[in-house]
Order: C-alpha cells, then structure tokens, then sequence
C-alpha cells in the first residue's frame, strides 16, 4: 500500500529501533491524546527499506516497516480496533455500528491484561472474550476511539518541561494561565506577562502542552 505525506497512520507495532513503549514519537501523540501518526517518508536505514513517522506533520519521527501501521479512519473494523489495543492497551473503543448484537453486553471495548472486554455502563458488568478467539458478529463491529481529557501533572514536573522549552498551562479555578518558554529569561510570566502566583502553585491544576 501506498501512503502519501501527510496521511494519518495507526502504528500497530514496531520492528525496528526502539520498541513501542520507547518510541518517543508514540509517547508524545499518546500526551496529545491523539490516535494516529503522520506519514513522512520512505528511505533507507542499515540497509532496510523503512516508513518514517511523526506525532506532527514535519519530516522528523521514528523508523517502522512494512506491516507496522496501517491507515487512520475515524472508525475502524473490529480487527483493526483490537490491533489498535494491543498495541496501545490503555486506549478505549466505543461501537458506533455493525452489529446490534454487541448492544446487549456493553459497547466499550478494552483491553485487560490480553483479554477483549466489553463493558456497559455499569463498571462492574463486563464480558470478556479472549482476544485470539474473535469471530462472528463481533467482526462486523465498527468502533471509534474514545477520547480522554489530558491528566494534569504536578508543578514541578510542569516547570521541568518548561524549562526543556515546552509550554505548559495552569487551570485554576475558571481561569487558564499559558507559559511559554522564553530564551534567556529563567522567570515564570504567563503570556499576559503575570508572574505566577501562589494560588496556581498550591492550588492549580497543571499540564503540559505537546506540540
């Protein structure tokens, strides 16, 4: 398959380089909370023929090969949902469509410890299907991810990534302070040059923004 810059991709697994979890390109879509890769390039590495792949749309990223990623679409087949949570099993797919049959035992899907689940409403009322044994009308499932809010880090692991150039926003209370690094100066002033205040410290709700 042929795959253009710029396309959306799902990494399903790496064969090459650094491992999935020490893929730093997946880590910093997985901090976006942001499902998909972006195609770049195909080249040559130690004599293999490899896909780079970025979390941004800019010709950087990590090597894969053939077989380690498919197309992005905003559903995806049973199958390609569980590849999805194989390779990223803290992820959450909700069925959208194919099969009424699923309604019955819970329309969110996840993966515990290798095994499908399927929960409903109720957190206690799942059914689990071993993820090697899926067939039937579970195949004509369509799913789509489920989106979960950033989760807020502590200030000094925010200040630790401002300092390594990266923005980072307090929320506290209903408002919203942003910090973006600026050369040469070591000081915390938000964007509306306000120098912190206790309150956001002790009290705010801190985050990194992945660009």
């Amino acid at each position: 398959m042929k795959f253009e810059r710029g396309q959306k991709v799902v990494a399903i697994q790496k064969s090459i380089g650094d491992s999935m979890e020490e893929c730093s390109t997946l880590h910093n879509a997985k901090m976006k909370n942001q499902p998909y890769l972006f195609y770049q390039e195909i080249t040559k590495y130690n004599g293999k023929t490899v896909h780079k792949l970025n979390h941004v749309n800019v010709n950087l990223g990590d090597y894969f090969l053939d077989g380690d990623f498919i197309p992005y679409l905003a559903t995806l087949s049973t199958g390609d949902m569980i590849n999805a949570l194989m390779a990223n099993p803290e992820q959450k797919y909700e069925l959208v469509g194919g099969t009424k049959w699923l309604n019955y035992i819970g329309t969110i899907a996840v993966n515990q410890n290798g095994y499908f689940q399927l929960l409903n409403k109720d957190p206690n009322d799942r059914y689990s299907i071993d993820l090697n044994r899926i067939a039937g009308a579970l195949l004509n499932g369509q799913w789509t991810l489920v989106s979960e809010p950033p989760k807020p880090v502590d200030f000094l692991t925010a200040v630790k990534a401002y300092a390594e150039g990266k923005t980072i926003v307090c929320e506290w209370k209903e408002q919203k302070f942003t910090y973006t690094p600026r050369k040469y100066d070591a000081r915390l002033i938000d964007n509306n040059k306000n120098t912190i205040g206790y309150t956001e410290i002790l009290e705010g709700y801190w985050f990194i923004r992945e660009e």
